[in-house]
């Protein structure tokens, strides 16, 4: 038995490392709202806390997250009418929730796993172009990049989408490198339409590939990937195609968080140019000199390609620049922000990482070929608290204050605006998520109702509120205050109690408090002439937060 070569070696212990990294503090902070509504979403019920009706009160409310009686998995498929996602990623995440349970570690752990594939997958794709030293110093800048362990430990989709583009481009490279060969082009195939299955970002890198066959390969190597590609887009149209026309339905308004009415032309440029140093950290303080210094990883290996010949390095710069290009026209267009939010442009990552560890790999001092390399590594080591800096919100404590006060006579009440409130409706499916007591009852309000409120009147009240503070609740006339927390970053959990409520004259009610009345029983639906309180409601909690944010975060 012959012992594994020095590469191997140090490919395992640069994912030894890897996965150190990854799995510190993993399960420290709470699932964050993205990352739950993916729970919710792999058990094929799609969106089902919009179903919810408003001013009805639901006495056993639906199963959100659990896989307890959830739908057969293959209803993740038709389910995503409401989401911005392919469904890959939901179904890879029911297989590994089926196998490995729903903690917050277990489920991150699946990130984690494909985390480390595609690091592997990267070192295939960059070894037969520029040899096993260079592949493993890309390898190690992945390993250490705080977006990439960032990412990581993040239940979504974005390292299912780095190991399909990795696989793709390694069979691209052996199929230019050793020809046409059908397994190699299954596998490009393959690997493309899982990226394409898995997010709709892959569809530029995807068309980047392309070009590049388009420029590189010629005769059977050209025709073998074209069919490849071309067989990848064919299947996912006809597989996916007409769910993705369901989703276009209100899909920009659905992404709507990546606009803004302030973006400027300069502003995004900007942000593009300073990229590629943000793809190696995202430490909060960069100097005004990054964005120069990060361009080099764009114009420096064009230069090479052109004067001397440096054609392994296409691929990779295309990548990068094409992508990134894409992404910052269609920011300029929009008004977006995409840029300023990395997960949007991730998937070139990978490139930044393999032009660092190859621009000088033909060096003739063989110790400038680790120069860069080395100091990028250096530079994200020092910079690697950054990485586990997260601004999410508490969920879990959140849900453990309200666990250990609620009792099965209590009722939930969500300070929804309206049935479209997804801010409120995702607070409730958060509190299910990591309250793992039997449902409680719940009703969705956006303004005082009578016939609400009587039903109400003989139970302690758990209000969901979208505000930071909550000092009066308009929604509740005749409720106080008992208990509250809050969390700056997703909203407050109150606890209320019926103090007094003013019924309609000659209507006799009982009263849970002493010189308290109730509303009567059986009385009619009363029409309530007040306008709705809660926009200048919330506006009073929010600039509270913005006000003291800072302080109340110190305090959390």
């Amino acid at each position: 038995m012959s012992l594994p070569n020095r590469n191997t070696l140090i490919l395992a212990l640069v994912l030894a490392g890897a996965l150190a990294l990854r799995l510190y503090e993993l399960a420290k902070p709470s699932l964050w709202l993205d990352e739950i509504l993916t729970v919710q979403l792999s058990t094929g019920r799609g969106y089902a806390h919009s179903a919810f009706p408003q001013h009805e009160l639901i006495a056993a409310p639906v199963e959100l997250i659990g896989l307890d009686h959830a739908p057969p998995f293959w209803r993740i498929w038709t389910n995503l009418k409401q989401d911005v996602h392919p469904p890959l990623f939901y179904l890879v995440l029911r297989a590994w929730r089926e196998l490995f349970g729903d903690g917050d570690f277990a489920i991150r752990m699946l990130s984690v796993t494909l985390s480390l594939a595609a690091i592997v997958m990267l070192y295939l794709a960059a070894k037969p172009q520029f040899g096993a030293a260079t592949a493993l110093w890309a390898c190690a800048l992945m390993a250490l990049a705080g977006p990439q362990i960032e990412y990581a430990q993040e239940n979504r989709s974005y390292m299912l989408l780095l190991v399909a583009l990795l696989a793709a481009a390694a069979a691209l490279v052996r199929i230019e490198k050793d020809g046409p060969r059908a397994a190699r082009c299954a596998a490009l195939g393959l690997a493309v339409l899982g990226a394409l299955l898995t997010h709709y970002a892959a569809v530029p890198a995807v068309g980047l590939l392309g070009l590049y066959v388009l420029l590189r390969f010629r005769g059977p190597a050209l025709r073998a990937a074209v069919l490849a590609l071309a067989s990848a887009g064919a299947v996912y149209a006809l597989a996916w195609g007409p769910f993705w026309l369901e989703q276009m339905r209100g899909f920009d308004e659905r992404i709507g968080f990546t606009t803004t009415g302030s973006a400027s032309t300069l502003r995004t440029l900007r942000h593009a140019a300073e990229l590629p140093l943000r793809f190696f950290t995202e430490a909060a303080i960069r100097p005004t000199w990054a964005g120069a210094l990060a361009s080099v990883l764009y114009v420096l290996p064009l230069l090479l390609i052109v004067a001397r010949r440096r054609a392994d390095l296409l691929l990779w710069w295309l990548w990068l620049v094409g992508y990134v290009s894409f992404v910052t026209l269609s920011d300029l267009l929009r008004g977006g922000r995409a840029l300023e939010l990395i997960r949007y442009t991730l998937a070139a990552s990978p490139a930044a990482y393999v032009l660092a560890a190859a621009m000088l790999s033909d060096a003739r001092p063989r110790w400038q070929r680790h120069a860069v390399p080395a100091a990028l590594a250096l530079a994200c080591l020092a910079a690697l608290p950054a990485a586990y800096v997260r601004m999410k919100a508490d969920w879990r404590g959140l849900a453990r204050f309200f666990e250990s006060r609620a009792t099965q006579d209590d009722v939930i009440v969500v300070s929804s605006g309206d049935e479209n409130d997804w801010r409120a409706r995702c607070m409730y499916v958060c509190l299910r998520h990591y309250a793992r007591r039997p449902a409680l009852p719940v009703v969705f309000l956006s303004k005082p109702d009578a016939r609400v409120t009587e039903q109400l009147a003989a139970h302690d009240v758990w209000l969901l509120s979208g505000a930071y503070v909550v000092h009066d609740e308009p929604l509740l006339p005749g409720w106080h205050q008992v208990e509250m927390r809050g969390d700056p970053m997703a909203g407050t959990v109150a606890q209320l109690r019926y103090a007094h409520f003013s019924p309609s004259p000659g209507t006799p009610g009982e009263g849970r408090g002493e010189g308290s009345s109730a509303p009567a029983r059986n009385s009619p639906l009363q029409t309530n002439p007040h306008p709705n309180p809660l926009p200048e409601y919330r506006a009073r909690g929010q600039e509270e937060y913005r006000v003291r944010g800072p302080e109340l975060l110190t305090e959390r």
